[in-house]
Order: structure tokens, then sequence, then C-alpha cells
């Protein structure tokens, strides 16, 4: 063990903070797993919050857990900011169309209150020890290159994990 590095354990890492990990993330923090949702960047949503801010299910109704809430947050939002007769409200078509900025904060409202979800910003993935699980290798979570973990005294900061989930999209 490395003593420049300030190791931590976790049940669940679940990698990409993408809605999909999003969603994983709080599903295991919900069943009382230590779950720490890494995002290599400093935002949460992939490309729902990098842009594309429309999604294409069809039938609507289809849509339920995690993501019918969201799309009801959407919605609300809406209604309770400009109106519910008003031009953004229908732009929305019920919560499934939505501004980037939007997206993100209620996401970030989605996970606040998990109190068995961290959420690491600029992090990586990385493996150390052995060439598999078998002979020794493990996975690991730790501070890419040129972020500034919250350590105040510069340690390293690394946290071992049981399950990894890659919940990273095509820009990850």
């Amino acid at each position: 063990s490395d003593p420049a590095v300030r190791s931590h354990r976790a049940d669940v890492s679940v990698i990409g903070g993408t809605p999909a990990g999003v969603a994983a993330a709080i599903a295991a923090a919900r069943e009382g797993l230590h779950v720490v949702l890494v995002e290599p960047s400093q935002h949460l949503g992939g490309l729902m919050t990098s842009g594309l801010g429309a999604t294409d299910i069809r039938p609507n109704g289809t849509v339920g857990g995690l993501f019918r809430r969201f799309v009801s947050s959407v919605h609300r939002h809406y209604v309770e900011t400009y109106g519910p007769d008003s031009e953004q409200v229908r732009d929305s078509r019920a919560g499934y169309r939505f501004e980037p900025s939007v997206a993100e904060r209620l996401l970030e409202e989605l996970i606040a209150g998990q109190p068995n979800l961290e959420v690491w910003r600029g992090w990586r993935l990385a493996w150390q020890g052995g060439p598999s699980l078998r002979e020794g290798g493990r996975w690991l979570v730790e501070s890419a290159p040129g972020a500034d973990p919250a350590s105040p005294d510069g340690t390293a900061e690394r946290r071992v994990t049981a399950v990894v989930l890659d919940a990273l999209d095509e820009r990850g």
C-alpha cells in the first residue's frame, strides 16, 4: 500500500454520471450499499446535459421508475417557472424535451437525497495488481491527472470497490 495514497472502500462504484449511471447509483444506494458515482468530468448527465435536450422514447406511456420521476420534474419545472399555458411548457412536450442546465439540476436533485451515495467528479477507473481478479488484480477509482480531489493536504485519494458498473457514454 502506497503511503502517499489515502484509500477508502465502497460496495459499488458506478463509472460515468450518465443518466444510466445516475439511475444505477441511486438503485444501489437505495438497497443500502455504499456507492460512489464517478464522473470523469465535472458534470452529471452525459449527453442529456451536454446538448441533447430531447428523448426519443415512444410511446411515452412505457416510461416508469426514475426516468418517469425525472420527466415529471422537468414538466413541473417549466409549469412552475413559466406558467401552465406557456410556450416553454408546450415545447417541453410533457417533460421529454428540456434545456441541458435544467436536466443537470434535476439529476443533482435526484441524487441529493441519497445518504449512501457519493459523487466524485474528475476521477477515473484504474487497475492495480495482477493481470486478473483471480491473480491479485483489483479495480480502483483514483484521481485523474490534473483533477483537484477534495484532499486539503494534497494526498492522492483512491477508492477500492467490490463491484464496478460501467455507465460511460460514447464520450467516455
